[in-house]
């Protein structure tokens, strides 16, 4: 494998011809199997919802309900989310069109990827196999399945990455780059807030010396001028990207306070998140995530590259990046920007150091190193996640969601609490129906797995929105006392059983092992053996009763 990547590096226009043909097959394989991933994860529903937001501040309705305010959360980071809701308008009920939307965003981030490895120096067949990586690696290619924009605002910090390189190579016009690169990084930060975390390499790359090999340049006036160039950019796009929100600034800004309190471990005080970087639990959990997700190669050829290259500036920004993270919730879509960072680590190993002597034994490990990693994304994210989307076939689960909806609800403006069933979310709205979900504060359990002892407080607030319902839509195992109490409060009763999955309920998967069902999880999505409980209003239940029996008496006069 590594002879067919070093032969690409004397022919330069063919390796950007096979890297192209190799993205057109990815892309193939996983748009085969995409539907197949049955699990509808909350980020992609309220991510989606975020966009329709966007288009209508003025909704009355929301998967992000404020229950105490009684109003929606607005967000300032509206391009990805506007991508997932014009992907929704193409797809339908499905859902699919933010997953294709994201497996195109990682496309274009390995692409973005491969340019900025290349004008790095390292070698044409490592920026190939490293970028080969990225594109296939486990987690990256999770939270495209999923419809996260994750993959957007990676591949817009690496394109300023790469814009800014060019920059040090003194290969074009460094003025317009840094500008263009300024405005790259404030596009990904309006894709979504996560881009922070990858805002210290851009920042590395902003600050190397006119060589590109050290990280604090010798002539500070000349980094100063980079800077004022860069922010210029980024000012101005900024200030064009807000243009559009404008009358609702002071709501989301509110609102964007609430979120950001929210997606911080709410479970600790400040100082100790601050000081979660030296928390020894905090670093086994970072690595039970890429253990779980089977992101393992990449992290582990970085640290080669920390321990035998020392780069200093990529360390640092590495080190900024996970404080960063650490201070706030770890979890999954966390750890996922890290990989920019043992991306460019792991390139160090793969450098064109013609000044320096070459050691024969440190490029056979390397050369090993990069071989397993790419054999093993694509083995994962290729083969193995495929063979098991297409041996878990489940008979159209998100059809039958539809029908289910469909069947018994209908089509109309019915205001429907879905109780955290964000599997009813994109059928819901093909039918028209004003979804009421809370937005909710959660936290980490000891085993690391998010929970909200808390959804649906305030009480009186949550009685308040189920007075206003229609209809509410609760899974049979999450049903208790309490909750139906409030219910019948509300005036909603009990109406059915729902039973999407009912066809091939036989084939429940049962695991005796936790870990091993979570890694299946992370594969192939969640289960949809689920049952679901539909609540409606008395009145409606009345109504419905009259239709039925005029139908009847119809029949009967035809007949």
């Amino acid at each position: 494998m590594i002879r067919f990547f070093q032969n690409l590096e004397n022919i330069p226009r063919f390796g950007w011809i096979t890297w192209i043909l190799i993205l057109v097959l990815v892309f193939a394989i996983q748009l085969i199997t995409l539907d197949d991933l049955l699990h509808i994860y909350k980020d992609q529903v309220q991510i989606t919802d975020y966009g329709r937001l966007t288009l209508n501040p003025g909704s009355e309705w929301s998967l992000t309900w404020r229950l105490a305010e009684e109003k929606p959360i607005l967000l300032w980071s509206y391009l990805g989310p506007m991508i997932a809701e014009l992907s929704y308008h193409l797809s339908g009920a499905s859902g699919i069109g933010s997953r294709i939307a994201a497996l195109l965003g990682g496309m274009f981030a390995a692409t973005m990827m491969f340019g900025w490895l290349k004008s790095m120096k390292v070698s044409a067949y490592a920026a190939f196999g490293l970028s080969l990586a990225i594109l296939l690696d486990p987690l990256f290619v999770l939270s495209q399945r999923l419809g996260r924009m994750d993959s957007w605002v990676i591949a817009l910090c690496v394109a300023a990455c790469w814009v800014l390189r060019e920059t040090s190579n003194r290969r074009s016009g460094s003025v317009k780059n840094l500008i263009l690169a300024g405005s790259l990084a404030v596009i990904a930060g309006m894709t979504w807030p996560s881009a922070v975390f990858l805002y210290p390499l851009i920042i590395l790359e902003l600050i190397k010396s006119e060589q590109g090999e050290r990280t604090f340049g010798e002539n500070w006036k000349k980094v100063g001028l980079k800077l004022g160039y860069f922010c210029l950019g980024g000012l101005i796009t900024g200030i064009v990207l807000l243009i559009p929100i404008r009358e609702n600034l002071m709501i989301i800004f509110g609102d964007m306070s609430t979120m950001v309190s929210r997606n911080v471990n709410s479970s600790e005080g400040i100082f100790k998140s601050l000081f979660s970087f030296f928390d020894l639990q905090v670093w086994f959990k970072l690595i039970k995530i890429h253990l779980k997700t089977l992101s393992v190669f990449l992290p582990l050829l970085a640290l080669v590259a920390i321990v035998f290259k020392r780069n200093k500036g990529l360390i640092i920004v590495t080190l900024v990046s996970i404080f960063l993270i650490f201070s706030s919730l770890v979890y999954e879509f966390r750890a996922l920007y890290l990989l920019p960072y043992f991306t460019a680590l792991s390139g160090t190993i793969f450098l064109e150091n013609k000044g320096e002597p070459i050691k024969i034994r440190f490029v056979k490990l390397g050369n090993i190193g990069l071989s397993v990693l790419v054999l093993w994304s694509i083995g994962i994210s290729l083969f193995l996640r495929t063979g098991m989307a297409m041996d878990n076939k489940s008979d159209g689960f998100l059809n039958n969601i539809y029908e289910s909806a469909s069947s018994t609800i209908g089509e109309g403006p019915f205001k429907v609490f879905l109780g955290f069933n964000y599997e009813f979310y994109f059928a819901g709205r093909s039918l028209d129906w004003q979804l009421y979900n809370p937005y909710v504060k959660y936290e980490f359990d000891e085993e690391g797995n998010w929970i909200s002892d808390n959804k649906y407080e305030p009480k009186a607030q949550f009685e308040n929105l189920l007075s206003k319902m229609d209809y509410a839509i609760f899974k049979e195992s999450e049903m208790n006392n309490e909750l139906e109490k409030q219910l019948i409060n509300s005036g909603l009763i009990y109406r059915r059983v729902l039973n999407p999955d009912e066809k091939i309920a036989s084939s429940k998967r049962v695991f005796e092992n936790p870990t091993k069902e979570k890694i299946l999880w992370y594969l192939n999505g969640g289960d949809t053996k689920v049952s679901y409980l539909l609540y409606g209003r008395t009145i409606l239940q009345e109504k419905e009763k009259k239709d039925e029996l005029s139908h009847k008496l119809n029949l009967a006069q035809k007949e």
